[in-house]
């Protein structure tokens, strides 16, 4: 198992090193809980709100979500239902600030988070996955469409990536956190996978 738990202060090789990461693969307080304004924009998908929980079944392999905004307020759960552990969800969040996520976020699958603001993982952030790649960096719409993944648009370059939360990839799963700043103070796990902190 790797369990880290430390600062990590790193500088901004950006679109390579969420390249590298999406590969891999196969603070701010919530206005709202939850994810607000999804709309898919490649793939398919459906939303079911109820209350403080929000699912997202996924029925394609890959799918390209934009969201208004990207938050989970504390005792709030927002669960990807995905078709396989290979499969992928990217999110894309235009939110101007950045993201919060204080409660839970799961996925059988894989999850890509792109809010070129940044990301903060809260002390009661809980997020359960196959693997996770929190950037922001965005992504070639039409490179993403045509089946593979292109990070070429850098994003705030003040922007942090902040975990003092829980994550957890599953067994040979990824934890890629790609920002000009990152920081955990948290733990993060991913038994016999890798953890990228760039």
């Amino acid at each position: 198992m790797k369990l880290i738990r430390r600062k990590h202060i790193v500088g901004f090789p950006a679109a390579l090193a969420a390249g590298a990461c999406f590969a891999a693969l196969i603070s701010a307080t919530p206005a709202h809980a939850n994810p607000q304004g999804g709309v898919v924009v490649s793939g398919a998908a459906t939303f079911s709100d109820n209350g403080s929980k929000l699912d997202i079944h996924q029925t394609t392999n890959r799918a390209l979500i934009d969201w208004r905004s990207f938050d989970i307020a504390a005792g709030e759960h927002t669960q990807f239902h995905q078709p396989s552990a290979n499969a992928v969800a990217v999110n894309r969040i235009s939110d101007i600030n950045p993201s919060t996520i204080a409660g839970t976020l799961s996925a059988n699958g894989n999850l890509v988070l792109i809010n070129p603001n940044g990301m903060m993982f809260t002390s009661t952030a809980v997020v359960d996955v196959n693997g996770i790649v929190a950037t922001t960096a965005d992504i070639d719409t039409a490179a993403f469409e045509a089946g593979s993944i292109f990070f070429d648009k850098t994003g705030n370059r003040d922007a942090k990536i902040i975990n003092n939360g829980l994550i957890t990839a599953a067994d040979a799963g990824l934890v890629g956190l790609v920002a000009p700043q990152v920081e955990n103070h948290g733990i993060i796990q991913a038994r016999y996978g890798r953890i990228q902190l760039a």
